[in-house]
């Protein structure tokens, strides 16, 4: 394929549904990504939790400016300035969470991998809590519980995936994994709704 001035685009235009493929494919299986190679990537990777629970929270102060008088523009910012310390906390605790599961078990792991296929669970979380916003911004709907709640619990999934994966299919020790990684979701989203009260 080229373009009007006669340059091959086509390679591009590959590169970007490449890129599409392959964070869609991590953001379903987390594990596929876990790798040496990639491991570096894994505190900047941090960007995705942060941006997920920051988008959360600006979906929840705009709600609130609508039904609580007493909302003011410091709790607003202090409100997004949290939740961007919850959303790194949590990804870090999460991956901490399943790396201490798997070292009980005598499993060889690596924090820095978990780490990356944690904060590659948000991808889908991540995008529709941005999609929310954009809701929001538009119509002026609420849209915290629908597109915010909905979407940080759904990280659980695919981080449910990569636990199965790395502790070989061990069914307790997975749904121990699973199961207290969505209480510390709870705890967080908790964190995050009584900031603006």
């Amino acid at each position: 394929m080229t373009n009007k001035d006669g340059k091959n685009t086509g390679k591009a235009i590959f590169g970007i549904a490449d890129i599409v493929r392959v964070f869609s494919s991590f953001s379903v299986s987390p594990f596929k990504a876990i790798g040496k190679q990639n491991a570096e990537l894994s505190f900047a990777s941090l960007i995705v939790p942060a941006l997920t629970y920051i988008f959360f929270a600006i979906q929840l102060v705009l709600d609130r400016f609508s039904f609580v008088p007493t909302m003011s523009g410091i709790k607003a910012l202090l409100t997004v300035f949290i939740s961007l310390i919850v959303g790194v906390v949590m990804s870090l605790v999460s991956a901490g969470l399943l790396y201490a599961v798997l070292n009980l078990k005598a499993i060889k792991s690596d924090y820095q991998c978990i780490l990356l296929g944690t904060d590659l669970s948000y991808i889908i979380p991540f995008i529709v809590v941005f999609i929310g916003l954009l809701v929001r911004l538009i119509f002026s709907v609420p849209t915290t519980m629908t597109f915010g709640l909905s979407a940080l619990l759904f990280a659980l999934i695919p981080y449910g995936r990569m636990a199965k994966e790395l502790l070989k299919k061990d069914i307790p020790w997975y749904v121990f994994a699973v199961a207290a990684n969505g209480i510390l979701n709870v705890f967080a989203v908790n964190i995050i709704l009584f900031s603006v009260n």
